[in-house]
């Protein structure tokens, strides 16, 4: 099976000048976009461009790729591009990292250049739970406010390059729907100049922007691309036009990971006719939780969801995929500091995502 890590390997042209940009290309850097740059982003904050090479050290590579939620493949994918001739020229700017538990936002861009060619880029969710918990809140707002962030940037951005740059979007994961947003509400001097959007896995949006007359003006540049098995990309999203990609090695949320996306022979992905019956079935399901409660009612198990895990002292995501157990004992530990109001919309949540993953069992089953 080829991934993008042989993808960068197999590629020996020297220059981007030489051929077009890929999808494969974007997926790439949607995933570099989750290297965490706050140590050196400095050298990469200002309008000038610097050589991403500068970062082809062993104790950076570590330093950056620690919280990134695949750190071993993270580290190959930087290791093999420091490598390949292909990707010598790749320069990036305007690094930008904030997050915020008030406003509950976890918001990363910045932009790659190779040749003429311009990627903004826009980070999904990280190993926070903050980042997860921005995630649910798409359930019930309309904007979150990183999603103002994304098209102020883009527009920032865009006023500072080239009148002839190729300028592409792109996002994997909260990263593609970010980038879709930024494309659909750009205002439209900024949307003429996008070559393509890429949206690779993204969920979609509590209101339809996709039937909006601001997306059919970019409808065009628009690929969305999901794995066969996707449990992301297709919640709430009301847009059939999407391509799947075959992933192999996994099955679920793993494929959730471009790590897994297959590629043929020629470098391209490998596409199927449709997603399978056990996503289309996650899908229907959740539409179907979500349409059984009002906005308040969700916000309510939202922060319901992630009060309990924060007075259980869970921060990470990685605290929760140790060992289940210790969680639990924690969860009893901590039961005196939270109100029965608390205890009950918290485990009420729980139950109701429980039902649903059994739903979803059953489904893949069938």
């Amino acid at each position: 099976m080829k991934t993008i890590i042989e993808y960068i390997k197999e590629k020996i042209s020297p220059s981007f000048n030489e051929c077009i940009l890929t999808p494969v290309d974007m997926l790439i850097f949607a995933e570099l976009s989750y290297c965490e740059l706050k140590k050196f982003g400095s050298i990469y904050k200002a309008g000038e461009f610097t050589n991403f090479n500068l970062l082809n050290d062993d104790d950076i590579i570590d330093k950056i790729t620690k919280h990134t939620i695949e750190r071993d493949y993270n580290v190959i994918l930087l290791k093999e591009l420091f490598k390949s001739p292909h990707y010598q020229q790749l320069q990036m700017a305007f690094y930008t990292d904030r997050k915020s538990s008030k406003d509950v936002m976890q918001y990363a861009s910045m932009v790659f250049k190779i040749g003429n060619n311009y990627i903004v880029v826009f980070r999904g969710t990280d190993m926070s739970l903050l980042g997860w918990q921005e995630d649910l809140n798409l359930s019930f707002l309309d904007r979150l406010p990183s999603h103002e962030l994304c098209v102020n940037f883009f527009q920032e951005v865009v006023e500072q390059l080239p009148e002839d740059a190729n300028i592409y979007i792109c996002g994997h994961s909260k990263g593609g729907n970010f980038a879709t947003f930024a494309g659909t509400f750009a205002l439209p001097k900024y949307q003429e100049r996008i070559k393509g959007i890429y949206d690779f896995d993204g969920p979609g949006y509590r209101s339809n922007i996709f039937s909006s007359h601001r997306f059919k003006s970019i409808e065009t540049k628009y690929n969305k691309i999901v794995p066969y098995d996707s449990l992301v990309g297709t919640l709430m999203v009301d847009y059939s036009k999407y391509k799947v990609v075959s992933a192999v090695g996994a099955n679920g949320i793993l494929q959730h990971s471009p790590f897994r996306w297959e590629l043929d022979e020629r470098g391209d992905f490998v596409y199927l006719p449709k997603i399978s019956k056990s996503s289309r079935a996650f899908d229907l399901a959740f539409d179907a939780w979500l349409s059984k409660r009002n906005d308040q009612t969700k916000m309510a198990y939202t922060k319901a969801i992630f009060t309990f895990l924060d007075k259980c002292g869970i921060k990470d995501l990685r605290q929760l995929s140790s060992t289940i157990l210790p969680l639990f004992k924690r969860a009893i530990a901590q039961q005196k500091s939270l109100t029965r109001e608390d205890k009950k919309e918290a485990f009420d949540a729980i139950f109701d995502l429980g039902k649903l993953f059994l739903y979803y069992r059953f489904k893949r089953s069938t």
